[in-house]
């Protein structure tokens, strides 16, 4: 409170008040939002199925109210961010039985008694990420053409010159378009996870899930090392060296921005508290549902490349082996119930042979994560 922090005039996106009596005020009875005298119209959504849920959830208290905007390719539009207290209505079907969930980059694995679930996360996520990017390049030579005197020759900017930014009519129009692209991506990725949220709540109830660290996946590693591998490289003179590369310092980040497996977490354990399930996290180093065969008993690391595990004399998906482990966890959540596995094992792996199958005949391959 002892500074001003001033918005950007595209990031101010949001007014509202504490309470549904000051600020922004919603009025149920005439569907008008009140402001510093303003009187603004609220129009509902005109599909049967949206409004019947507006007005299911309207039925609770208002906890207070913000008028929102979203930019669109057409300019900005502007909601009605209404907040009421209590649950949300449920209009999905709850199992009753416990899936465990072993969360991925890019993918979701779940096994339950009756079902395994093997899904990519927003799938189509990648097609606003070229449109981005595409956007994005034209931007920056946009940039660079009114703004000469602001890059060096080398082409990074000149952080000596502190002369206002130059921006084209054709820049602003883009920038707009870029805005809106943003907000479709993460419209698209909320209602994907959504969806798949509401698939494995109509299956199961309670879902022990594996605790996962994204923020660390993302970072680049500090440490430069050789991989233990060694290649064979020829050189000039038509000899040939023998060399060990050096790993790659990239991880995760790109990833975890285009799939938001977090987010796909946090919507999964805020709906199956919403329907009194339970969500709970078994620890990653403690459990290592990664590395145990339960049929010898050990722990054996194998490579993040090797999606298939040879457990007894069948082969199995990694992840999904991962995850019916983490389903038959102990009541400390810490170890992998020996017995619960060997009881369920063969009746696993039966389902699992026939998903892998159907995804094979539907053609749904995605060879870095799911092996096939």
């Amino acid at each position: 409170g002892k500074e001003l922090h001033f918005k950007k005039l595209m990031d101010f996106d949001t007014i509202g008040g504490k309470s549904n009596k000051n600020g922004a005020r919603f009025d149920l009875d005439a569907m008008y939002v009140n402001w510093l005298g303003l009187s603004l119209k609220c129009y509902l959504p005109k599909s049967e199925n949206s409004l019947s849920y507006v007005w299911e959830s309207l039925k609770g208290k208002i906890s207070y109210c913000n008028i929102k905007r979203l930019m669109f390719s057409s300019g900005w539009r502007y909601y009605a961010e209404i907040v009421v207290s209590g649950d949300a209505p449920t209009r999905v079907s709850i199992g009753t039985s416990t899936m465990g969930i072993d969360p991925g980059v890019s993918t979701i694995a779940g096994v339950s008694e009756d079902a395994c679930v093997l899904e990519e996360l927003a799938p189509n996520a990648i097609q606003y990420e070229k449109k981005i990017q595409k956007i994005s390049q034209r931007m920056d030579c946009s940039r660079r053409i009114s703004n000469p005197n602001k890059y060096n020759e080398d082409g990074t900017i000149k952080r000596s010159n502190r002369d206002p930014w130059k921006h084209s009519k054709n820049y602003v129009k883009m920038r707009r378009l870029l805005k809106s692209l943003y907000r479709k991506k993460h419209a698209y990725i909320i209602d994907s996870h959504r969806e798949l949220c509401n698939k494995l709540i109509t299956i199961a109830k309670y879902f022990p899930v594996e605790k996962m660290h994204f923020q660390a996946l993302q970072k680049k590693a500090k440490e430069t090392r050789r991989q233990e591998k060694k290649t064979e490289v020829k050189q000039k003179d038509g000899t040939v060296k023998v060399i060990q590369k050096y790993k790659r310092k990239k991880r995760f980040g790109r990833s975890i921005n285009r799939r938001a497996p977090a987010r796909f977490l946090l919507e999964l354990e805020r709906k199956a508290e919403a329907v009194g399930g339970v969500y709970a996290e078994v620890d990653t180093k403690e459990f290592k549902a990664s590395q145990y065969n339960h049929v010898t008993d050990a722990y054996e690391k194998i490579p993040l490349s090797q999606r298939e595990k040879e457990i007894g004399n069948r082969k199995l998906q990694r992840d999904l082996y991962s995850a019916f482990l983490i389903r038959n966890a102990d009541l400390d959540f810490k170890h992998p119930d020996r017995e619960k596995c060997e009881y369920e094992f063969e009746h696993f792996a039966k389902m699992q042979d026939q998903l892998i199958l159907k995804m094979k005949e539907s053609g749904l391959s995605m060879r870095q994560c799911f092996g096939f």
